[in-house]
């Protein structure tokens, strides 16, 4: 399964509050909840309305700076013939760091 990002969802405090939950009735009434992220099926009686559950597919992203993909930067830091000039060198690292395609961009509360 890929990783995802919904950009400006919030993490809901609990299943009942989730845009990737649905419910499933029961003789009219909703009593069970899916989930349309890992496909499961749970009951809600005995869930407590603010928690989500320990097995919740979601994580919150921290606040961040821009994200890169590293394994391409070294790559790309790679390709680069070094001398014997180390200041020159990390002036080359260094270029290709501030050149990296951000994945995703920094949010309000991460690093610029």
């Amino acid at each position: 399964m890929s990783d995802m990002l919904i950009k400006g969802m919030k993490m809901p405090e609990s299943c009942r509050e989730c845009p990737c939950a649905v419910g499933v009735s029961e003789d009219g009434e909703e009593r069970w909840y899916g989930c349309k992220i890992n496909y499961q099926i749970k009951q809600i009686i005995g869930i407590p309305y603010h928690e989500r559950p320990s097995d919740c597919p979601l994580i919150e992203l921290p606040p961040h700076g821009d994200l890169i993909d590293i394994n391409n930067l070294k790559i790309s830091i790679l390709k680069h013939s070094f001398t014997d000039n180390a200041k020159a060198d990390l002036m080359t690292m260094f270029r290709e760091i501030n050149t990296a395609p951000t994945i995703i961009p920094a949010d309000k509360g991460g690093e610029e």
